[in-house]
């Protein structure tokens, strides 16, 4: 395969390839593995992939204390004050159980958790984030979302749809830092599973203030 620049000139042998060759061409040798153009994605949450990589990772956690030793391992690395973002948590694979805020307060008690369900239709909130939004045991019911509550009324840290809102707009903007090294960190990994062009369907990513 003969390729300048964005296009592939020929396709054949070899030998039938060498009159392309010139002085400045690169040789590479694919020893027989197979080769694809770059995959297109239509739907990318760009920044909001990028934070994920540089988060606490999940989505692969299938115990309540594989879950909860992966969020103190990785908020041990953050400065006091500083959001522990993402996750992407599944709790059907510890059996059907949602977390709740007391599992990580003990460990979190200096920094705001704000973690997504994998399908980022809900949220896990420490009690540090929840005080930050306003949100109790008073707090009113939201039409099309659902603050989880125990049997006496307080908030579990589960917030649904709409719900969570009230949260999400009071996570803080990112720096500029901080989006280049959110996108850096998405590029690379699309990159290196061969998707070379991507459609950001959010633009502004995770948050709505960031």
């Amino acid at each position: 395969m003969v390729i300048k620049a964005d296009t592939i000139l020929a396709l054949g042998t070899i030998a039938d390839l060498q009159k392309y060759k010139g002085e400045h061409t690169v040789v590479k040798d694919m020893a027989g593995k197979f080769i694809t153009p770059g995959f297109i994605d239509a739907h990318v949450h760009l920044m909001m992939g990028g934070n994920a990589l540089l988060s606490v990772e999940l989505r692969d956690a299938t115990t309540q204390q594989e879950f909860v030793k992966r969020i103190v391992d990785y908020t041990k690395t953050l400065a006091p004050g500083a959001w522990v973002l993402e996750g992407n948590w599944d709790h059907t694979l510890w059996g059907g159980e949602l977390p709740k805020k007391e599992w990580i307060d003990a460990f979190t008690s200096e920094n705001p958790v704000v973690l997504y369900r994998l399908d980022g239709h809900m949220v896990l909130a420490n009690s540090l984030a929840l005080k930050i939004a306003g949100i109790d045991e008073h707090t009113p019911a939201i039409e099309g979302g659902e603050i989880v509550k125990d049997a006496h009324g307080i908030p579990t840290g589960i917030l649904k749809d709409n719900a969570m809102n009230y949260l999400l707009a009071k996570i803080p903007p990112m720096t500029v830092p901080q989006k280049e090294k959110a996108l850096k960190a998405a590029m690379t990994y699309l990159l290196s599973n061969g998707v070379t062009s991507v459609h950001d369907i959010d633009s502004i990513g995770t948050y709505p203030n960031c």
